[in-house]
């Protein structure tokens, strides 16, 4: 079998594994997808302005908003005043729901860690350009989404 082809069946077979592991602890948490993605995102970039964390979901505005209020009550996140920006806000993972998520990470953080700590830059340039690819890919799939139906008139009269 062809390198890139044993690479892509790897790479399947752990985006399987992920995505079944993310659906299990959103359940364990009582969480929607989206609103563990939001989670994650926070727990990588320790703390961002809501348009950034919509954008990093591929959310509208009212969209970002509403998930943002519904993970603030349930206290997975705090806001802070931005410190240069009196309009906008800083998000943060509330402490209990920063360790929850540390904890369950700590056996793949750990194994990780192990089995790249030998691996060159080629794989790292491998592994960053897959991530950017999955990311455009992404982009383009949100903006080839079909909206919602238009209203022929002619059928109204």
């Amino acid at each position: 079998m062809p390198a890139g082809q044993v690479l892509r069946d790897v790479l399947q077979r752990r985006d399987i594994a992920l995505a079944t592991r993310r659906a299990a602890l959103a359940r364990r948490l009582g969480l929607a997808d989206n609103e563990l993605l939001a989670l994650v995102h926070l727990a990588l970039h320790e703390e961002c302005t809501p348009s950034r964390l919509g954008s990093a979901l591929r959310l509208s505005s009212g969209g970002t908003t509403a998930l943002v209020q519904r993970l603030e009550r349930a206290g997975h996140i705090q806001r802070h005043r931005h410190p240069r920006d009196r309009r906008s806000s800083l998000l943060r993972l509330s402490p209990r729901i920063a360790t929850q998520l540390a904890e369950v990470d700590d056996v793949l953080a750990a194994r990780t860690d192990e089995l790249g700590a030998d691996l060159g830059p080629a794989v790292d340039e491998l592994l960053r350009g897959l991530a950017e690819t999955a990311g455009q890919l992404a982009d383009g799939e949100r903006r080839a989404r079909p909206g919602p139906p238009r209203l022929v008139p002619s059928l109204w009269g």
